[in-house]
């Protein structure tokens, strides 16, 4: 019993490590701070390390890598917007 305790744990630990990491903003006192959050999840038990229950989320934008080829500045359509669409 004590052996499917430590591997439930583990896989806690694990998920704890890839969910994803939100920021916030405190309306009262102004400091941001990130918190990890389960997708979906309700934002409103979050409060700021002060305390405070007046947090806002931040958005921002995603970061996106393009690996491979295709993904060049030089690789874009021929022509300019005049082109009559392909039925």
């Amino acid at each position: 019993m004590q052996t499917l305790y430590l591997y439930y744990r583990e896989i806690i630990q694990v998920m704890e490590f890839i969910m994803p990491v939100y920021e916030f903003t405190c309306s009262t006192c102004g400091k941001t701070f990130e918190k990890n959050l389960h997708f979906g999840a309700d934002q409103e038990g979050v409060r700021c390390p002060e305390g405070h229950r007046t947090v806002r989320r931040l958005y921002s934008a995603a970061t996106v890598l393009f690996k491979g080829s295709g993904f060049y500045v030089t690789d874009h359509r021929r022509g300019g917007s005049n082109e009559t669409p392909r039925e």
